[in-house]
């Protein structure tokens, strides 16, 4: 770095022309391909850098750091963030010689040893990996068998259904990130060497007296649990190849069906995305009332832990929003408040949903199309009234009334009026449009 200059001078500078170009697509991809084709940085990695600049930047490798606002001056020719006025030229051509992928392509084959093996029963045995370890395997020999996994994605191309991995890439993200802040606390990997795929004999030799275990050649390993973190790590390390994180790492040498019935009992308690981790994890009342309209009102299998609601799934409404909502308006200080809001928020929907079944639970898909009665958002509204009827102690068979008086059609200009949706007559942006509902249903005279 030069003399006069600072590194955290030059991230600050490049956190609004970052932040820019983060809705540019085509600068985006542009950014990407450039930094992955000479430099090996994988595009996961520079969209979080572009999302979120003032929390990712800091954490970069130096070499990086200047590679990334290298690319983010070519885009805006602003010369507070042209990385040469801050590293000397050797700093420059060191950068420039960076390539990623070294850090985690080196070789790795079977067959395979781990030292410090505890054996817990025949055919199950527990150790530890470092997460530079399970980084090369991922690339290289571990497998994602859908037979064993808790779900996969089907997309359908040229009229031919496939299975991809389902991943998740806000929660690579996110393991990403504590891996480099070594924040990331110490979970179980779990891989199944699958019985009867060694090229001769076992897939697993075990040496009790100097506790190794050797993965045999052929053999074909399974990633039972863990595939996030194996991707996470990917990216980490990418980023920084110094990491020295260590995973506890179960192995198995079990069938398919076993394997899948090992993987069957982890899911009972193991979240498969942050919606979901919120769901069961959180500590706020609203989101114990939301589970419970979850599974004891007529929202049961309409509310969505994704971020967005599925159609096909007959889906109304996100977790988020209907938690996030009723945080927002309800007093929920004491349990008895809770009870409470929870018993009216179950009632209120079941006569919502009941009186306006066309709507919601019979052919909502249809109905989205002309009305705004069923979008997402609008059920923020439809809290903010509930809270507002709770208040003031009108029984909740009255939502019927209001309902009533409410023209839903998207043909109504009122809902463009407000701000809910565009001149298209499409829905606006997600802030824009849940703060003008909220208004709405706060001034709706009752």
């Amino acid at each position: 770095m030069k003399q006069d200059k600072t590194r955290q001078e030059l991230e600050e500078n490049l956190i609004q022309p970052t932040l820019s170009v983060k809705r540019k697509r085509k600068i985006v991809q542009e950014i990407k391909d450039s930094l992955f084709n000479n430099h090996k940085i994988i595009g996961g990695n520079t969209q979080s850098w572009i999302n979120d600049p003032e929390t990712e930047l800091p954490l970069l490798d130096w070499r990086i750091l200047y590679l990334f606002a290298k690319q983010i001056h070519s885009k805006i020719n602003q010369s507070n963030i042209n990385p040469d006025h801050f590293y000397t030229e050797v700093e420059a051509k060191k950068a420039q010689q960076y390539t990623g992928n070294l850090t985690i392509m080196e070789d790795v084959s079977l067959p395979m040893v781990f030292n410090d093996v505890t054996e817990l029963r025949y055919g199950t045995y527990l150790t530890h990996i470092s997460a530079k370890l399970l980084a090369q395997m991922s690339s290289t020999l571990l497998n994602y068998n859908f037979d064993i996994q808790r779900e996969a994605t089907k997309i359908t191309r040229n009229n031919e259904t496939i299975k991809e991995a389902t991943l998740v890439l806000k929660n690579v993200l996110e393991i990403k990130s504590h891996l480099k802040q070594d924040s990331l606390e110490s979970t179980n990997i779990v891989f199944n060497a699958a019985i009867g795929t060694a090229d001769d004999g076992d897939e697993l030799t075990y040496n009790p007296e100097t506790k190794q275990l050797q993965i045999n050649k052929g053999t074909i390993i399974d990633i039972v649990d863990g595939y996030h973190r194996c991707k996470g790590s990917e990216l980490a390390l990418n980023e920084n190849p110094d990491i020295n994180f260590k995973f506890s790492l179960i192995i198995l040498n079990y069938t398919d069906d076993r394997a899948a019935n090992y993987q069957g009992q982890l899911a009972e308690a193991t979240p498969m995305s942050k919606p979901k981790k919120k769901q069961l994890s959180s500590k706020r009342h609203s989101d114990a009332i939301v589970r419970e309209l979850m599974t004891q009102s007529e929202l049961k299998d309409k509310v969505a832990v994704a971020r967005v609601p599925s159609a096909r799934n007959k889906e109304l409404v996100t977790y988020d929003v209907l938690s996030d909502t009723i945080d927002e308006q309800f007093k929920l200080d004491r349990m008895i408040d809770v009870h409470k809001v929870t018993n009216y928020l179950k009632t209120y929907f079941n006569i919502l949903l009941g009186e306006y079944a066309e709507q919601f639970i019979e052919n909502p898909i249809e109905w989205k199309k002309k009305s705004v009665m069923v979008e997402n958002n609008m059920f923020i509204g439809y809290i903010v009234l509930a809270r507002r009827m709770y208040e003031l102690g009108i029984d909740a068979v009255n939502v019927i009334d209001y309902i009533d008086s409410i023209d839903f059609d998207k043909n109504n200009e009122l809902w463009q009026d407000i701000g809910f949706l565009n001149e298209d007559k499409n829905l606006n942006k997600t802030m824009s449009a849940r703060n003008a509902i909220e208004n709405y249903f706060k001034q709706l005279e009752l």
